[in-house]
């Protein structure tokens, strides 16, 4: 195998020793990042892992972050501008079971049956209490709401409405563990970009081939290098359009510059 004159030196002297030539149009480093490697670097099964993760942990958080903020807001106009009118609590409905027992309290979070006056005959309602409603119900007490001028059946009992932060506490939680996940995935990203212009290409031998959870169309193979004296190990991943790879075939990768177990299969990228 012909050596490249880089700044790779003895390196690649060592990794040639298997004898065979370097991979067909890979060419010494640097290499060009093209928008073809820098596209499939995103879709690295171990990258794209990590910010589809981001994704969804994102999605997540918005859309409790928007629910809770139209909730609220919604809530607000209703303490603002609502109707004001003294409504009877008549029944609640306990274990799917609708009970209409006058002086008997139960917790809040039940869905419950309020009567109140609505323009001139007795209007009658089911709902859930709001979420900040404190204390326990009375059937048969006496509660102030505020209805929707358009809407009987849309009302509150409270009197002011929840801070927004309660509201969307929830979805704020996600929305770190998001930003994590993708400032992995792009660390692990660069440091691929890295290996592909920077590394070396070494011929190794594969000790393992399997399906992998996270990359269903291509196989996650373990691999040594096939020169002697380096022992360490690489996962890589290789697309199933390229041919099957066995215990024992050899395979090309490009191997972390640093002289570190991390790695590339050639045919990854040139897939």
């Amino acid at each position: 195998m012909s050596q490249p004159a880089d700044a790779l030196g003895n390196q690649e002297t060592d990794i040639a020793a298997s004898g065979e030539p370097a991979p067909t149009g890979l060419g010494p480093a640097p290499r060009e990042l093209s928008p073809r490697v820098r596209s499939k670097a995103w879709r690295e099964p171990n990258i794209r892992f990590w910010w589809l993760a981001a994704l969804a942990f994102f999605a997540i958080g918005a859309y409790f972050v928007v629910g809770g903020w139209l909730t609220w807001r919604h809530e607000s106009m209703l303490v603002e501008n609502g109707v004001s009118l003294d409504a009877t609590l008549v029944e609640v409905t306990y274990l799917s079971q609708p009970l209409r027992l006058p002086g008997k309290s139960f917790d809040p979070s039940n869905l419950v049956r309020i009567e109140f006056p609505w323009h001139g005959e007795q209007h009658t309602t089911r709902s859930m209490l709001a979420s900040g409603h404190k204390g326990f119900v009375i059937v048969g007490q006496t509660v102030q709401v505020r209805v929707n001028p358009r809407d009987p059946d849309d009302w509150t009992e409270l009197t002011e409405s929840e801070p927004l932060l309660h509201r969307i506490l929830g979805g704020l939680i996600p929305l770190p563990i998001a930003l994590v996940a993708f400032l992995g995935s792009w660390w692990m990203r660069r440091r691929l970009l890295r290996i592909w212009r920077s590394g070396p290409s070494v011929h190794a031998l594969v000790i393992e081939s399997r399906h992998s959870a996270v990359a269903l169309r291509s196989r996650r193979v373990r691999c040594t290098p096939a020169a002697e004296g380096d022992a360490r190990v690489f996962t890589v991943y290789v697309p199933s359009s390229a041919e099957r790879i066995a215990e024992g075939d050899l395979l090309w990768v490009i191997a972390a510059p640093d002289h570190g177990s991390s790695a590339i299969a050639v045919d990854w990228i040139r897939d």
